[in-house]
């Protein structure tokens, strides 16, 4: 992502972030700009290389699951679920950017 797109996002995202009643902007020591807190699991935007502007989405529950065979039924449908929405966040986001 060009350093200019990726800056547009982020400015996106933090006006959209500060328009909600709560105001919730959370950094995680690791991942960057939290963006997104489903139920199952949790967005960031990279902010450091190796690759600036990236989408982690990280597993909410308290155990650790190494592989998607390892989840529920129920935990597999919300996850994947909460990555759609995350996904859909950033598509809009972007294309409010542009």
């Amino acid at each position: 992502m060009d350093a200019w797109k990726r800056d547009r996002l982020y400015s996106e995202i933090r006006r959209r972030v500060a328009e909600r009643p709560d105001g919730r902007l959370r950094r995680h020591w690791g991942w960057g700009l939290r963006f997104f807190a489903g139920r199952w699991a949790d967005a960031y935007l990279e902010r450091r290389p190796p690759q600036p502007g990236t989408a982690v989405v990280t597993f909410r529950c308290s155990r650790h699951v190494a592989d998607p065979c390892d989840f529920t039924d129920e935990e597999l449908t919300g996850y994947w679920s909460d990555v759609r929405t995350a996904a859909k966040a950033i598509e809009r986001a972007g294309a409010r950017a542009s």
